[in-house]
């Protein structure tokens, strides 16, 4: 196929990367070697996981897909397409599908897949020099993905005063300049973040933590300082503090300690006040340079928190988490993982066009990159409309939105 598209321009790299390269993210020879690592695939008359791999990317990637019978209905097809007539799709049955998402091995299998996805989108970190202080940004937030009621016996949220519910809470660490998931805890919806936040953090120095009130313990406060860390977060509304003293007659910046009487903080820390449109929002850090760090500029990096709401609702909304069709825990959580790895591998299709285009990755839209790689593959398997080279031309010139209008909605909501 042919295009007029000019070399050099995100299009053009988008044409190379996305459509020949789409597998070369993550190459067969990896998945097999994990699933021999893990001894997945002793039976190879069974769901390989290469396959198994595939299969849940197309289905996140085709929207018509509503359960295992249309899933696989079009498996066949679209996976021979896919791999250009290699022999790697068997006779797939429902039970198949459903006894592999239901294998503690497979699930430790797309685990390892979600490992080496980030490390290899993290070799495309954009360095900020706002950041040049730290090893790395991390953002850190949870959110709840709602379930069908099969699923009550696993992650039942229901209350008292409320009817049932089953929800499950993902709680992400969130890598700023990489805009990828470096780590996932995933529990009921009614696990508190910090029970599982240790888990999160773990073997990280002289990093800065970015996380809402959700997250709000002095004892967490004391180990991330305690390890060389640091951290910004809001001021609980009913917060107890004691002014050790002001750091600066103009400015609303004190050095405090946390906690009433009885159970003050020893360490001091750093709380500083915005002014904005008539109210005053304080944050509390351990970043004590005042020369590098102003209030404005703290207030500034706590506003950055919002790219991992973005990631949420990439994954839940672009990506459609919200639709899963497994009823067990460990499908569940291997259909997460599968929609986890989608979301790397067209991040780093992101990053490579942006880099050989020579344009910023944040001047692509993560929605349209993804409606792209859906038509690309749905086309593949005829599933979808066929697309001359004038429409895929005009597809991939689309993917680039400067100043995008979900940025500057954040930015009006400075104080959030």
């Amino acid at each position: 196929m042919s295009c007029s598209i000019i070399a050099g321009d995100p299009a053009s790299a988008y044409l190379r990367f996305g459509l020949s390269g789409f597998r070369n993210v993550l190459p067969d020879d990896v998945i097999e070697r994990v699933g021999r690592r893990r001894r997945a695939d002793r039976r190879r008359r069974a769901l390989v996981l290469t396959t198994h791999f595939w299969l849940l990317v197309y289905a996140l990637c085709d929207p018509t897909i509503r359960g295992l019978g249309t899933l696989l209905g079009s498996a066949s097809v679209a996976l021979r397409d896919m791999f250009e007539g290699e022999p790697v799709v068997r006779a797939l049955h429902k039970s198949s599908l459903s006894l592999k998402n239901s294998c503690p091995k497979r699930l430790k299998c797309f685990r390892d897949l979600f490992q080496y996805l980030v490390g290899e989108a993290r070799g495309y970190r954009w360095m900020d020099p706002a950041l040049r202080h730290f090893a790395r940004v991390t953002l850190v937030d949870a959110s709840l993905l709602d379930l069908g009621l099969s699923l009550l016996k696993f992650y039942d949220t229901s209350r008292n005063d409320a009817p049932s519910k089953a929800q499950v809470k993902m709680n992400t660490a969130l890598d700023l300049e990489a805009q990828v998931p470096e780590a996932i805890c995933l529990g009921p919806g009614n696990r508190h973040e910090r029970k599982l936040v240790p888990k999160l953090v773990q073997g990280a120095k002289k990093a800065l933590f970015i996380f809402d009130l959700g997250y709000w313990d002095y004892g967490f406060f004391e180990s991330l300082a305690q390890a060389g860390n640091f951290f910004i977060s809001r001021l609980k509304s009913n917060a107890v503090y004691e002014v050790v003293r002001r750091l600066h007659p103009r400015r609303h910046d004190y050095l405090v300690r946390l906690g009433c009487p009885l159970s003050r903080m020893d360490r001091k820390l750093r709380l500083v006040g915005v002014p904005f449109e008539g109210e005053t929002y304080w944050y509390v850090t351990n970043i004590m340079s005042r020369k590098l760090f102003t209030p404005h500029q703290i207030a500034s990096l706590y506003r950055r928190r919002w790219d991992i709401e973005r990631f949420f609702f990439n994954l839940k909304e672009i990506l459609g988490v919200r639709r899963l069709f497994s009823r067990t825990r460990n499908g569940i959580q291997v259909e997460i993982y599968a929609a986890l790895c989608t979301y790397l591998i067209v991040n780093i299709l992101m990053h490579q066009a942006a880099r050989a285009a020579r344009i910023q990755y944040s001047d692509l839209s993560f929605r349209k990159s993804f409606h792209f790689v859906s038509l690309w593959m749905r086309q593949r398997v005829g599933r979808g409309a066929p697309l001359s080279a004038d429409d895929i031309e005009r597809l991939l010139l689309d993917l680039v939105i400067f100043a995008p209008a979900e940025t500057r909605a954040t930015k009006r909501r400075r104080g959030a």
